[in-house]
Formats: structure tokens, sequence, C-alpha cells
């Protein structure tokens, strides 16, 4: 029975043998998906992750999270700087901008690798079922 209002309103029975089962069952969960998203992301070829392996995911998106607030505070900063400058006509030091350089230039750095593994990860899964 399929339901219009559903995006996904296809229902599909199949039958397995007990070791069948079993198998499906562990698969599904060591990737810590649900059993509809396991076959989903089967059916359209993608990586399965494991459980660890999204754990990681997920902590590295956390830690994205935190390098973004800081870079949203340096803009603030990069701003008041701006309007400062706008209203006196006096720039900051050179200092100043060598810093913000730098510290920019330290969290780029940082964020490449973990930036990649996690567009590399969500390349990799089509659905997730969360």
């Amino acid at each position: 029975m399929s339901r219009p209002n559903r995006t996904r309103n296809k229902l599909i029975s199949v039958r397995f043998s007990p070791t069948e089962y079993e198998r499906l069952m562990d698969n599904v969960r060591l990737s810590g998906q649900t059993l509809q998203s396991y076959v989903i992301n089967a059916t359209l070829g993608a990586e399965i992750m494991g459980a660890d392996s999204m754990k990681d995911v997920i902590l590295q998106n956390r830690l994205l999270d935190d390098i973004d607030k800081q870079l949203r505070g340096m803009g603030t900063n990069v701003n008041q700087m701006a309007h400062v400058a706008n209203a006196t006509g006096e720039l900051p030091g050179q200092e100043t901008f060598d810093r913000l350089y730098h510290e920019i230039s330290t969290i780029r750095e940082e964020v490449s690798p973990i930036w990649q593994s996690i567009r590399k990860s969500i390349t990799q899964q089509k659905h997730t079922g969360r």
C-alpha cells in the first residue's frame, strides 16, 4: 500500500532465511543506522559507515562548529575596526592586521583536513535516516 503524501511511498516486502536475516541485522547494527537507511544506502551504492566512523564525523562536525564560532568572532572584530576606521579616519596598526592574518591562516590549516573528511563522508552517505 502506498501513501501519496510520502516522498518514499513504495513499500517492498522481502523474505530472508534466518542466516541471511541475522547477517543483515548484524550489518545494520554495525552501521549504527536504521534498517531503512542501511538498505537505501546499500542500494544506492554508498559506502556504509560503521557506528564508530559516524561518531568521528559527528565529533569533527562539532570541532568545525567551534572553529566557525571563532571565525565569526574574528569577523566581528574586523567589522568593529572598519567602523572605527570609517568614523575616525584612523586604521588599526599593522600588528593588528598581522595577528588577524596569522590567526585566520592557522584556523584554515586546522579546518582543511577536517572539512575534507566530513565532505567525503557526507558524499558517501546518501541517506542517514536520522
